[in-house]
């Protein structure tokens, strides 16, 4: 797909709608690269694991899975028929499910606690459950590429948080946040404290 697309763009050099689905195939098609590459390691934990996760666990990665196999069909189906509302639709839902992870790992820390089960396997399960993680984000990065495809839409730039500190928030953080808000006004939100 990779070369096909750069043979394509050598040969009739498109502009507007061509040239960003052509663009959006390159990065989808990198995003479910990716996918696979989670898959595989998902599947190299679950191998190694020690015994049959505790039922609890066992269900949140089931939770999870699902989820993340139901928007990343979602995904490829919005980005196959060129689907913007589909994508949008998808893209809302992911933002809802992403919110579940914090429970997920409190689950896995509470199984620590117990002692139970041995730390490896505890590890291998926060593997297995950050790789679905990531399937989630990587649908929702093929949403964006579809509404861009379809529609030219572009994701909101990311507006960084720098904190800068010094011991009091005296003297090197408050200079520090005054000319980085100087000389980069548009690219971070900056703020100043003191670590006493």
């Amino acid at each position: 797909i990779d070369a096909q697309s750069h043979a394509f763009v050598a040969r009739y050099l498109p502009s507007a709608g061509p040239l960003r689905f052509i663009s959006a195939v390159l990065r989808t098609g990198i995003a479910l690269e990716r996918v696979g590459d989670y898959a595989v390691t998902i599947c190299r934990e679950a191998v190694q694991l020690s015994d049959e996760p505790p039922p609890d666990i066992a269900r949140d990665v089931e939770t999870m899975a699902h989820h993340a196999r139901q928007l990343l069909n979602q995904a490829t189906r919005a980005f196959h028929e060129g689907n913007a509302e589909l994508a949008r639709g998808t893209m809302g839902f992911a933002d809802q499910f992403g919110s579940s992870f914090p429970r997920l790992f409190d689950d896995l820390v509470q199984e620590a606690e117990a002692g139970a089960r041995p730390v490896r396997d505890l590890f291998a399960l926060l593997v297995v459950l950050n790789r679905l993680e990531r399937t989630c984000d990587q649908s929702k990065n093929i949403c964006e590429d579809t509404l861009f495809a379809v529609t030219g839409e572009v994701k909101a730039p990311k507006v960084y948080k720098v904190l800068f500190l010094d011991e009091h928030n005296t003297r090197k953080s408050l200079l520090a946040e005054a000319m980085a808000r100087k000389a980069y006004p548009e690219s971070c939100s900056y703020a100043s404290a003191g670590w006493t």
